[in-house]
């Protein structure tokens, strides 16, 4: 009897507590009401204010969220030249206690491409309207490669990729 009574109640424990996780996941995938839906869409992103010095003295640039042309130029430049190199660059070894320098040269010795590519993708996120004079060219003669670095981490986090990437995966199954 008392053996049945402690399963009873480890029985009714479990589903009390499977009952409050089903409402976690069902809470969790509510679609958002009109206050949350105005507040996605007049949220604001954070913008970056990048000088740079040239030959001619130095430019201002604004990174900010990417218009939907320039982001889909970014992942296809992405998919074009990095994706195919990236068995080679996954079999690169990392610690920790590598410095950005070490971090680079072990990418640049694995895909001998990826300053040219580096320099397309900031020259996207510098000049996504594609309105002025600044291409992947521009950006090899007056941006370090390091630089180039910051500006795509600052251009992740102001187009709040990594968002999107994981509101994607949320939402769509297998992910």
């Amino acid at each position: 009897k008392e053996l049945q009574s402690t399963i009873e109640a480890l029985t009714q424990e479990n589903i009390k507590m499977r009952d409050q996780e089903l409402q976690k996941i069902r809470d969790s995938n509510k679609p958002p009401d009109s206050k949350e839906l105005e507040k996605l869409l007049t949220q604001e992103y954070l913008e970056f204010a990048v000088k740079l010095p040239t030959g001619d003295g130095v430019r201002e640039f604004v990174i900010t969220e990417l218009p939907q042309s320039a982001e889909t130029r970014l992942f296809n430049t992405i998919k074009k030249k990095l994706v195919p190199a990236l068995k080679e660059l996954s079999a690169v070894e990392w610690n920790s206690s590598m410095t950005t320098a070490t971090k680079l040269e072990k990418v640049i010795d694995s895909m001998p491409m990826a300053l040219e590519t580096m320099a397309e993708l900031t020259a996207i996120c510098l000049n996504p309207f594609g309105r002025t004079d600044i291409d992947a060219e521009w950006v090899r003669n007056n941006v370090s490669s390091v630089r180039q670095l910051n500006i795509l981490e600052a251009q992740i986090t102001a187009s709040r990729f990594r968002d999107f990437g994981l509101a994607l995966s949320r939402n769509l199954p297998g992910m």
